[in-house]
């Protein structure tokens, strides 16, 4: 909860600061509102290694897009 997210003011926050209606940037340039906070209470973490080398790490239920053979598809980290 500590990581920090950059708002779309430029600011850093820690994630633990987010609230809902706060306006965040997203990596692409746009920016996205916070329409609500669900805490999840503690939870096992997995460590992401992205392909720019940076990190990131999140629980087993985070959603990625990926691209698999010829078509783009939702899957959880732990799948």
């Amino acid at each position: 909860m500590d990581e920090p997210v950059l708002l779309a003011d430029g600011r850093f926050v820690p994630m633990c600061q987010i609230q809902p209606g706060d306006a965040l940037r997203h990596p692409s340039g746009g920016i996205t509102r916070v329409t609500g906070v669900y805490p999840q209470g503690r939870l096992p973490l997995w460590r992401v290694r992205l392909a720019d080398r940076r990190h990131i790490d999140v629980s087993g239920d985070h959603l990625w897009q990926v691209w698999r053979g010829d078509t783009y598809e939702v899957i959880t980290t732990e799948e």
